[in-house]
């Protein structure tokens, strides 16, 4: 939202979250942005009364209620990653991270082609294949809400260790297991570890990795940006439907995780793209075509669109 809202430079722009949506009011709340904050119970009116021409949707599934009650009012609506009933009722649905239709509309459009990526990775270089991995990205969404990172870690750090690569770990700003993550990082002593928490800007630390694990959403998109062969898990059902990420586009995924059993096989994957330079340079080959940023300016001509009529 906020990378579209940089590009929307005539238009008065206006963020408006419930109370329940603590990250997102951190992040919106240090910006010159007007942010209306409102419970659930309002938040419609409350969109209804600023009289928008447009109202963005990122809220995973809408109700056809609430986005026919917007048409009804002559507000334009374009709604992100919706699998909802509301999803056939908007001007444009975009579905960015589902590469396999799943409901019918003539409104929706699938698949990685309408990915666009966040401003910092405009100018970041993308990463050139090195034969030995001396570094390994650990990244789990802004929340991650299965506390991945610290399961992952404690597996892979000695494996690390012997190999000397560096561990770099990154959490968002809804990560809940800060404390304890700190108190494990200080008590590593065999491997490098650096962690940084909700630091904004992370390109510049993927340009420095050759290899990532991370879970299923917008990072895969990101990571394939930058030509990083990734393993990748998923949180949940949904983030599961998420298809992007496989082996012929240069990621490996692992699915739901399932204690023990994911991790056993894991590090199966993690010693082959350690060890068999050939394997992991086949998937870097198959990860380079991805580029995501002229996407942006796709979505911009489709909103400049609907605004105009």
């Amino acid at each position: 939202a906020l990378t579209l809202a940089h590009e929307i430079t005539d238009h008065e722009i206006r963020f408006v979250c419930e109370e329940k949506s603590r990250v997102a009011m951190e992040k919106l709340a240090g910006l010159d942005y007007w942010l209306g904050i409102y419970s659930s119970e309002e938040i419609e009116d409350q969109i209804l009364a600023l009289k928008p021409d447009l109202v963005v949707n990122d809220i995973l599934n809408t109700s056809s209620r609430y986005i026919k009650k917007l048409r009804a009012n002559n507000i334009a609506a374009i709604n992100f990653e919706d699998l909802g009933d509301g999803a056939v009722c908007s001007n444009i649905t975009i579905n960015e991270l589902y590469d396999d239709p799943s409901i019918e509309g003539q409104n929706i459009l699938w698949g990685q082609e309408y990915f666009f990526i966040r401003e910092e990775f405009n100018d970041a270089k993308p990463c050139e294949f090195k034969d030995k991995v001396d570094s390994l990205l650990l990244m789990f969404g802004g929340t991650d809400p299965s506390d991945f990172t610290r399961k992952i870690l404690r597996r892979v750090k000695d494996d690390c260790g012997k190999k000397e690569i560096k561990i770099y770990v990154l959490t968002g700003t809804g990560y809940h297991f800060i404390e304890e993550l700190e108190k494990e990082v200080e008590q590593i002593t065999n491997v490098e570890v650096e962690y940084h928490h909700s630091i904004g800007v992370v390109s510049h630390i993927m340009e420095k990795i050759q290899i990532a694990i991370s879970s299923n959403g917008r990072t895969a998109y990101e990571l394939a940006h930058m030509n990083i062969p990734s393993i990748i898990l998923s949180h949940h059902e949904r983030e599961n439907t998420h298809k992007f990420a496989c082996e012929k586009n240069g990621h490996i995924p692992m699915g739901i995780y399932k204690e023990g059993e994911t991790e056993e096989k894991l590090m199966r994957v993690f010693q082959l793209l350690t060890t068999d330079t050939q394997y992991r340079k086949k998937l870097f080959n198959r990860i380079q075509p991805f580029q995501f940023v002229k996407n942006k300016n796709k979505i911009m001509s489709l909103i400049n669109l609907i605004l105009k009529h």
